[in-house]
């Protein structure tokens, strides 16, 4: 009985020690976390471009579509999350994604999920020089990986392609311009991607 109670004192006096050393560790975390995702922090706002498809399974002919995108900070830049639409025919294609950082494997994630069922998750990391972030994931013997390609705070590439063993296939090359900061070519004031558009005329600085 004295020996249970004994353990019993420890156990009390040991457990507020280690909830402390626990939410040192997750402080730290997102210290690391706050200050990687400072990185992604010129992608809030509101872009627009257009999205080339290439003729592959998924859209047989190709083709280029208008799309248009809003980045929102989420709990002080811990997040950032997405939304995005994308003028495809027939069916107009929408989409939200959440940006995150693991502390613990140093790597961006982008949570993806989209109005036809789908639900991704691409883990990455930027190389040496700053200006391309690479992310993948894998579905069984398949591939997919997206990069961003970052010209400037206002001007960025998206690529998309899909790895098939020793083949590697691109699905979607797309330039997205920030609001106001190039021509538009997506009217931000209508969602219906149909009426005519005029240059902004502004330039993004070099």
């Amino acid at each position: 009985m004295c020996r249970l109670l004994l353990t019993a004192a420890i156990l009390f006096a040991f457990c507020p020690l280690a909830g402390a050393k626990e939410k040192s560790e997750q402080a730290k975390q997102l210290a690391v976390a706050q200050k990687a995702m400072k990185r992604l922090a010129f992608m809030q706002g509101r872009w627009g471009g257009v999205e080339t498809h290439l003729p592959s399974d998924y859209m047989p002919k190709g083709g280029s579509f208008k799309a248009m995108a809003k980045t929102t900070s989420l709990y002080k830049g811990v997040h950032l999350t997405v939304s995005q639409t994308s003028y495809t025919r027939p069916v107009k294609y929408e989409a939200h994604g959440l940006w995150s950082y693991d502390a613990k494997t140093q790597e961006y994630v982008l949570t993806w999920f989209d109005s036809m069922g789908g639900l991704d998750r691409y883990r990455g990391k930027f190389s040496e020089d700053g200006k391309r972030l690479n992310l993948g994931q894998r579905r069984g013997e398949v591939g997919y990986s997206v990069t961003y390609i970052i010209h400037d705070v206002h001007h960025y590439t998206f690529e998309m392609a899909i790895q098939k063993g020793d083949q590697r296939q691109k699905l979607i090359t797309a330039e997205y311009t920030r609001a106001g900061k190039g021509p538009r070519l997506v009217d931000f004031g209508c969602r219906c991607g149909k009426h005519k558009q005029k240059p902004l005329g502004s330039k993004a600085p070099s």
